[in-house]
C-alpha cells in the first residue's frame, strides 16, 4: 500500500488540507469510515482529480500508517 519513502498525511483534517492544496498524490479512504467523511473526501478527490480507493479498513490504514489507532483517511503526498 505505502512505499518506504512515502510521505504520509494521516487523518481527515490533515488530508483535507493536503487535497485542497493539491499536495496529495493518492488518497486511501477506509470503507468502514463514517459515510460523511467518505463522501467529503471522495468529493474533494474527484474535484481535484486525485486518485482514491476504499480498499482498506480504518484499522488497516492506521497500522499501515504506523500509528496505534485507526485512521479514516491516509493521504500519500507528492
Amino acid at each position: 500500500m505505502f512505499s518506504e519513502g512515502d510521505r504520509l498525511c494521516i487523518g481527515m483534517k490533515q488530508s483535507r488540507k493536503a487535497i485542497d492544496a493539491s499536495l496529495a498524490d493518492r488518497v486511501y479512504i477506509a470503507h468502514d469510515a463514517d459515510p460523511e467523511i467518505r463522501d467529503e473526501i471522495k468529493s474533494l478527490c474527484m474535484k481535484k482529480e486525485i486518485p482514491f480507493n476504499f480498499q482498506y479498513t480504518m484499522q488497516e490504514l492506521g497500522e499501515a500508517g504506523g500509528i496505534k489507532v485507526s485512521a479514516a483517511v491516509v493521504t500519500v503526498l507528492k
